[in-house]
């Protein structure tokens, strides 16, 4: 996840996303236990709370990294009642935008 002494945050949202899920989903994924529901509520909180209040940098990485693609994703549907308001709100963007394509 580091290239030349840089954390590589795309990289490590995809990881992210693919953790998440895995509590969701019930499969270990990157070699480790999958995080509890708790865990996952908090991850997913932290990420909502990304989108309310980081930067530009940490929305758009955010958006491409762990939100673009996610409802293509197995664990989707179980995941998507923990999701908070502002990452359904960019979900629902991202898909209006492919609607339109």
């Amino acid at each position: 996840m580091e290239l030349h002494g840089e954390l590589l945050t795309y990289v490590l949202m995809g990881d992210l996303l693919r953790f998440v899920g895995s509590g969701v989903g019930g499969e270990e994924t990157l070699d480790v236990k999958p995080p509890s529901i708790d865990e996952v509520r908090a991850l997913l909180a932290l990420v909502d709370l990304g989108f309310v209040t980081g930067d530009f940098e940490l929305q758009n990485v955010l958006s491409v990294s762990f939100v673009e693609g996610i409802d293509g994703e197995p664990f989707f549907l179980s995941l998507y009642p923990l999701l908070g308001p502002a990452a359904l709100g960019e979900i629902s963007r991202q898909q209006q935008f492919r609607d339109a394509l």
